[in-house]
């Protein structure tokens, strides 16, 4: 260099503790990258300048200082993030490899503040380099940078027009005064020179190094967002096979485009992935789906249902979480009884039980006691005509055999009769109402009880990754579906497996998207809470958009709009199900028809093939009875 090395590494250090100073966080992690490269004339000179100036930052003890090189090999994965970065590199190359070591150890915010300084002296059109590294910046979505570059040779500063001439100028500071917008509307990068550093230490242009990046007003520019049609969330798609693509409802749409209108943002829907990727699974590295889209830079955001998810959150930058979901198992609710047994179902089986033994204790103790009356009817004294004389009285048939005339029998003849009258009374009371309604199975109503059925299991995959519980010997019967919605459908129509889902989209679903013909919800829940979710919006990596968007989310909740579009999807999907139930209905009446009086069916024809049996069996018996007497007779003869 055409000055002393000493006076400029004194002067680099001195500015360069004073941008830390001003602007760097205190307490916060201070990161300081160095390229260990030995280029032979400027490696002794930057590796002095990170000597003073790391001996400069401890004095004040203000930072936790992290110092590391490009050459390191073994990095160890944190997931603090670090808001200051100073960088000591001699190329281009050496700021790119830096920005991947950033990668490597931390997760990076983007809105913290990175000081850039390249010791290349030879740098002849320092304007177009700088704008080269901050174009690169510009690719990691970082904004907040200061470039210093060695001024060199003063004659050369004819390429640079809004520099002003000075012969004493060591060290010339560069910054980036684009605004953030989405990629739509991306804005080209606008390197300006802010300050120059002297051996005099006069500053010839003072201004701020880190203006502010984010615009109040977006002033209408499309914001890509990737999604797919998934009620309630994202409803009702418009245009789908021509411009422009949107969605006209959903509580999410609702949701995200509420925040957007403040900003003037305009929202701009992709359509949907393919059938197979929906939510986005890992490919080689990266992920496909509309995750996969905001990964790759396609879209802007991505919202339906995205969990929030630690590793995720390595490829995009989830916002606050605006939705927190139970997951619990839905599942076929109970079958009906069968109609035909609906005769016997009424009464318990104990008082079946106490009906038989009353029948047959009264049945006997009236024939011993007439036995031993002499002026009893002879027909009470015969056990199978008490039988009779009684069921007579229960089935409310008048008794064929003479009333007797005994006054103490007469009184236990009374009290069966007002005993058979109330068990008649009772029994004929709720057959009806068993006809109507024969009462349902037992349903399931914890997770213990569904491990017990032959049910088959059915989940995403991206349950069982959170839940390692699933790939247990229990949960053996698996399917596993990519698109939730076929594991929805077939739960609700083959009934034959139970679906874990979140509480709030089942429900939905079970009511007002399969709901039954007499507008019951076509599949239950059980109310065992399995796990809960948390729901966000997933934002490019490095977004700045991220805090903007998290502070809206909170104000969204606390307005209570989240819970009033929640009752109006909820209203409006009520009104659907009920035109389609009303539809369905006719005239809104039940008429008894044969499957209602199925079991009295049963039972007359049950009767009558038990009566057929007897007499067939009767006229065996008679049949052969006759030819055993003839061919006796035909013997003695």
């Amino acid at each position: 260099m055409n000055v002393s090395a000493q006076v400029s590494e004194d002067i680099l250090v001195c500015e360069l503790y004073n941008i830390s100073l001003t602007y760097f966080t205190p307490g916060s992690t201070l990161v300081v990258l160095y390229s260990s490269l030995n280029y032979s004339q400027n490696a002794s000179f930057m590796r002095t300048t990170c000597i003073k100036l790391l001996n400069k930052l401890h004095e004040k003890m203000m930072w936790p200082t992290l110092v590391t090189t490009s050459s390191m090999k073994d990095h160890m994965k944190t997931f603090e993030k670090p808001s200051s970065y100073i960088f000591l590199v001699h190329t281009l190359n050496d700021v790119k490899q830096q920005l991947n070591n950033i990668k490597l150890l931390f997760s990076v915010d983007v809105h913290g503040y990175i000081l850039i300084i390249v010791f290349d002296d030879k740098i002849v059109k320092r304007y177009f380099y700088v704008k080269e590294i901050f174009h690169e910046l510009k690719n990691q979505n970082i904004l907040n940078a200061v470039v210093v570059i060695p001024n060199g040779i003063m004659s050369q500063n004819k390429y640079f027009p809004f520099t002003e001439k000075s012969n004493n100028c060591y060290f010339e500071v560069y910054a980036n005064f684009m605004k953030y917008m989405p990629m739509s509307c991306e804005e080209e990068v606008q390197v300006k020179l802010v300050n120059q550093w002297n051996v005099q230490d006069k500053t010839i242009v003072r201004t701020n190094f880190f203006p502010n990046k984010m615009p109040r007003n977006f002033n209408g520019c499309p914001f890509q967002i990737s999604t797919f049609e998934y009620e309630p969330m994202v409803m009702k798609p418009v245009n789908q096979t021509g411009e422009p693509f949107h969605y006209a409802d959903g509580l999410e749409v609702r949701f995200l485009e509420t925040i957007l209108k403040p900003l003037n943002l305009v929202p701009s829907y992709r359509y949907p992935p393919p059938a197979g990727e929906l939510w986005g699974k890992p490919v080689n590295g990266t992920y496909n789906g509309v995750f996969g889209e905001v990964v790759r830079g396609v879209s802007d955001a991505t919202i339906v249902m995205n969990v929030l998810d630690i590793v995720r959150a390595s490829f995009a930058v989830p916002v606050y979480p605006h939705i927190g979901l139970n997951l619990a198992w839905n599942v076929p609710c109970a079958k009906p009884m069968p109609r035909w047994s609906s005769l016997i179902r009424i009464f318990s089986p104990s008082v079946w039980l106490e009906l038989c033994f009353t029948y047959i204790a009264a049945s006997v103790f009236i024939c011993i006691y007439s036995r031993l009356q002499l002026l009893m009817p002879r027909n009470y004294s015969n056990l199978q005509e008490c039988f009779l004389n009684l069921w007579a009285v229960i089935m409310n048939v008048s008794v064929s055999s003479c009333i007797p005339t005994r006054n103490l029998f007469r009184i236990m003849f009374i009290f069966w009769v007002l005993y058979s009258f109330v068990i008649t009374n009772l029994y004929l009371a709720f057959l009806t109402t068993f006809f109507v309604d024969p009462g349902l199975e037992s349903e399931l109503k914890a997770e213990e009880d569904l491990l017990k059925t032959d049910l088959s299991l059915g989940f995403h995959p991206h349950m069982a990754y959170r839940h390692s519980e699933l790939k247990s010997l229990p949960y053996r019967k698996q399917i596993v579906f990519e698109d939730t919605r076929n594991g929805i459908r077939r739960l609700a129509l083959k009934k034959d497996m139970a679906f874990l889902i979140s509480t709030f989209v089942g429900s939905y679903s079970a009511i007002f998207l399969y709901p039954t013909a007499d507008g019951k919800p076509g599949f239950c829940q059980l109310k065992e809470e399995f796990s809960r979710l948390w729901i966000c919006i997933y934002l490019q990596k490095g977004s700045p958009l991220q805090e903007t968007f998290s502070k809206n989310v909170l104000k969204v909740w606390e307005s209570g709009m989240f819970e009033k579009w929640n009752r109006d999807i909820i209203y409006s999907g009520m009104l659907s199900a009920r035109k389609r139930i009303h539809q369905s209905e006719g005239s809104g009446f039940a008429q008894f028809s044969l499957e209602h009086l199925q079991a009295a069916f049963y039972s007359l024809i049950l009767g009558y093939l038990i009566s057929l049996a007897i007499f067939v069996f009767e006229l065996f018996i008679k049949c052969c009875f006759s030819r055993t007497l003839v061919y006796s007779v035909k013997t003695h003869l």
